[in-house]
């Protein structure tokens, strides 16, 4: 296998093409290819605002130019499935830091509409000893050719977790038989909550089920619809209010250890996290649970878009992707633990270790909210 620089010869082939198309008034798309180009309607001229601004989870694409390809197979007999392809290596990073990083990158290029991905989270099984936990691998610096492979949304290769002598890593391996030439690709299954880097994330995989996007949008109303009611401003915060006031039960402690936040998440460094941050974290596992039980039968009862087949066609599927969204806050609620406890430990943990209640002060009139019309159960 090779990494090689076809991307970039790419580039300014498709530069050239582009001109020459221009000139002769030749639209790109006749001349195949495997790249892609967004589109208000199927087969539309793309690039236009248009109607595509109504409906921002849809898109339709079209053949535009080739992408050039990041790593692909040079052995002749080509690689038999679940067979070991490298290791996923670059820099770590705990999530405090990581996104102190990727606030600063943000600030020193505001014009940036998309970042580059070359990083990816390692997750501590739940099983481990010490519970579930969260780092960030990244590979834009120091990594290996395991972190240039591109993106499918029909790949041929997987990351796994593994543990090997007592050291997590995350493997890549195939999935499926891979022939000479071919080239290797995985599912990057990144989740963002911009729609900016959303709409700009076009996928140039070009396979039959490509989704479009190499992103998932978090905030698309297909996966908030249990939290746009059962988890609002006004819940979120009284669930802060019962963690000040209520102390961590024997059910709490059933929920925190089912979903693996042991001493990894509740106790960093070896000093626990104030009580209240624990109840709080056992009533977000809570809501977590209240969401993966009752987000299948909204997800299945979405209509079909523009005629085409409806997004969930079963509950299998439909429970699959309920399930998805329950890891994925999961994981959220754990890198929050982790902020929070670093700012905890900055400002002094001794004054704040025995607090019963969280941080708090007197809220003004203009912000007091009559909840009681929220929701009737």
């Amino acid at each position: 296998m090779e990494a090689t620089a076809a991307a970039r010869v790419q580039k300014i082939k498709d530069k050239k093409a582009a001109a020459a198309a221009a000139a002769s008034g030749v639209s790109m798309a006749e001349h195949g290819g495997g790249g892609g180009a967004e589109s208000d309607e199927p087969g539309g001229n793309g690039g236009g605002d248009g109607e595509f601004k109504d409906k921002p989870l849809e898109r339709s694409f079209f053949r535009v130019h080739p992408k050039g390809v990041g790593v692909i197979c040079k052995a002749p007999e080509g690689i038999e499935p679940e067979t070991f392809v490298t290791e996923y290596y670059g820099e770590l990073y705990p999530p405090w830091r990581w996104f102190e990083k990727q606030d600063a990158i943000k600030k020193c290029n505001p014009g940036m509409a998309l970042p580059e991905f070359y990083n990816i989270t390692i997750e501590r099984p739940r099983d481990d000893d010490a519970g579930y936990g969260v780092l960030f691998v990244d590979a834009s610096v120091r990594g290996g050719f395991g972190s240039r492979l591109s993106h499918s949304c029909t790949p041929n290769c997987q990351t796994v977790v593994l543990s090997c002598d007592g050291r997590v890593t995350i493997a890549m391996r195939t999935i499926r038989r891979v022939e000479y030439g071919e080239e290797l690709t995985w599912d990057y299954a990144c989740v963002t909550e911009s729609e900016r880097e959303y709409r700009s994330a076009i996928c140039l995989c070009g396979t039959v089920k490509c989704r479009g996007s190499f992103l998932y949008y978090s905030n698309s109303s297909s996966f908030t619809a249990v939290m746009s009611t059962r988890h609002t401003f006004v819940d979120r915060n009284a669930l802060l209010m019962r963690a000040g006031a209520e102390a961590v039960t024997p059910e709490d402690e059933r929920r925190l250890h089912k979903h693996g936040l042991r001493t990894h998440a509740l106790r960093p460094k070896g000093a626990a996290l104030p009580s209240w941050l624990v109840k709080w974290a056992a009533l977000v596992l809570e809501y977590i649970e209240l969401e993966v039980e009752q987000l299948p039968p909204r997800l299945l009862a979405l209509p079909s878009i523009d005629g085409g087949p409806k997004p969930y066609a079963d509950m299998e599927h439909a429970i699959s992707e309920a399930k998805g969204v329950g890891e994925n806050r999961l994981q959220n609620l754990t890198i929050t633990l982790n902020k929070i406890a670093y700012v905890i430990e900055q400002v002094g943990r001794e004054s704040h270790a025995n607090h019963a209640t969280p941080p708090s002060f007197p809220a003004p009139k203009s912000f007091l909210v009559d909840s009681g019309n929220q929701r009737e159960n």
